[in-house]
């Protein structure tokens, strides 16, 4: 029995083994007509600090947070260069590991694609990796880059 992958999701925290696992998963796309969606979870008190921003109609001094999420994508999108597969962003708030498996589910896709290591070594250290917990309890294939 065969499974098709036709959406590849690929969360990314701008990392050097986000954007690794970007490629690879870009790659794969390419060479099975896949599409790609790219996730970035930020987490919840950068959603509140942004909702507070929206309710007072105040600008942020500097970067928004939603700006900082925008800048994760383009820059992941940046180092990928060019690729030949349609690629979606996605941006959702909440506890990185939750919210990617529950992304995942919600939009269908078919296969995780992930770098092993993020940005903060020291805090996955003492939480849990955020990759073991999407492997854990994602309900499709994950794939983690090393």
């Amino acid at each position: 029995m065969s499974i098709p992958i036709r959406k590849i999701m690929v969360p990314t925290d701008g990392s050097p083994g986000s954007v690794r696992a970007a490629r690879w998963a870009a790659d794969l796309a390419a060479s099975i007509d896949a599409g790609l969606l790219l996730v970035h979870v930020a987490p919840l008190g950068v959603a509140r600090v942004d909702a507070e921003h929206a309710a007072t109609g105040v600008a942020p001094p500097t970067m928004s947070p939603s700006d900082v999420v925008d800048l994760v994508i383009t820059d992941t999108l940046a180092k990928l260069g060019e690729v030949s597969v349609p690629i979606e962003q996605i941006h959702a708030y909440g506890d990185p590991a939750k919210e990617i498996v529950y992304q995942a589910g919600y939009l269908g896709v078919d296969l995780i694609v992930m770098g092993s290591r993020g940005l903060s070594p020291f805090k996955e250290l003492l939480i849990g990796s955020i990759s073991d917990k999407v492997a854990r309890h994602a309900r499709v294939p994950v794939t983690i880059v090393r």
